[in-house]
């Protein structure tokens, strides 16, 4: 069996089709949050209930770009996670492979 890179998300997010499993990583950014547009983030981290996820002002995180088929159809998405170097290595060597998306939190 083939391990799968997993991606967890702490909340339903408008951005993503509710019966999305799984989504190819296919770049990699550092980006600083203070020059993010307020449209974008509001993309970003809305959630289905309508809360918003808190992320703060500032700071250096990575922006992820997924793509999925859906219907014959390619679509992205991103997702914000905080910047380490570490994290920024391992991301960019598991770009074009699969990730499994979970969500942890409750249905």
């Amino acid at each position: 069996m083939i391990e799968m890179n997993i991606i967890k998300f702490s909340h339903h997010y408008n951005k993503l089709p509710p019966d999305l499993r799984n989504a190819e990583l296919i770049e990699v950014l550092e980006v600083e949050l203070s020059l993010l547009h307020d449209r974008f983030l509001v993309y970003d981290a809305t959630t289905r209930d309508g809360d918003r996820y808190p992320l703060p002002k500032r700071g250096k995180y990575l922006m992820l770009i997924f793509r999925y088929e859906y219907e014959g159809q390619e679509y992205i998405f991103t997702t914000l996670r905080r910047h380490t170097y570490i994290k920024m290595g391992y991301y960019i060597g598991e770009i074009g492979y699969l990730f499994h998306i979970e969500y942890t939190e409750d249905d």
